[in-house]
Formats: C-alpha cells, sequence, structure tokens
C-alpha cells in the first residue's frame, strides 16, 4: 500500500481519531475494516494507546483508581496502561454511576421499624 494514497492516510487518521478517542482496538478494526493485528501494528508504530477493555471490580481497574486518588494526572495513567485519557473519563465514569446507582441517597427518607 501506498502511505500517501488518500484512502490509506484516511483510514489512518480515523484509526488515530477512535483510538484517541478511548475506542478499544477490537472495535477500531470493525469500524475502519482491518484486523486487530493491523490496528496493533499501527498504533504501536504511531506511539498510540490500545485502551483495553477493563473488567468491572477487577484488579487493573482498581489500580486505575488507586492511581488517580494518589495523584496521577490522567494522562500518566493513560500511559501506565496504555489508555487514552479519554478512556480514563470514561472508566471513572462508568464506576462513579454504578456507585451511585448501588448507594442510597441522603435524600431519600429511610423507613425505620419503631
Amino acid at each position: 500500500m501506498n502511505p500517501k494514497d488518500p484512502i490509506v492516510t484516511s483510514r489512518q487518521e480515523k484509526v488515530r481519531s477512535l483510538l484517541m478517542g478511548g475506542v478499544p482496538v477490537s472495535k477500531v478494526a470493525k469500524q475502519v475494516g482491518l484486523s486487530r493485528k493491523r490496528v496493533y501494528d499501527f498504533a504501536t508504530r504511531e506511539k498510540l494507546p490500545y485502551n483495553p477493555p477493563i473488567k468491572p471490580n477487577g484488579k487493573v481497574e482498581r489500580r486505575i483508581l488507586e492511581a488517580l486518588a494518589a495523584g496521577f494526572s490522567r494522562q500518566e495513567v493513560g500511559e501506565m496502561y496504555n489508555m487514552a485519557p479519554v478512556a480514563i473519563d470514561i472508566l471513572t465514569e462508568r464506576i462513579k454511576s454504578s456507585w451511585t446507582a448501588t448507594t442510597p441517597s441522603s435524600s431519600t427518607p429511610e423507613k425505620r421499624n419503631p
């Protein structure tokens, strides 16, 4: 393939944009019609994040939260775990929403038995 070809350039920009937007490699590959290997190769060559899926309540999720709580920036945590800062934001929002969904609200009065 010719790297100067407009179709190749367009596809590379699409891959770059999706990866920097926090989309995992598997979904990027499906959207642009490439194999995951090609997307990984391109991401490695261009030093782009892979945005691996993070298992809810798993070890990696806990380590990411610990790093953020320790004062590391989203950028630094992203570099540690090969994730775009946007992917870190998506992860923290998912955790916040699941936490608030399972935590009783202080504005809702609780019924007490006499």
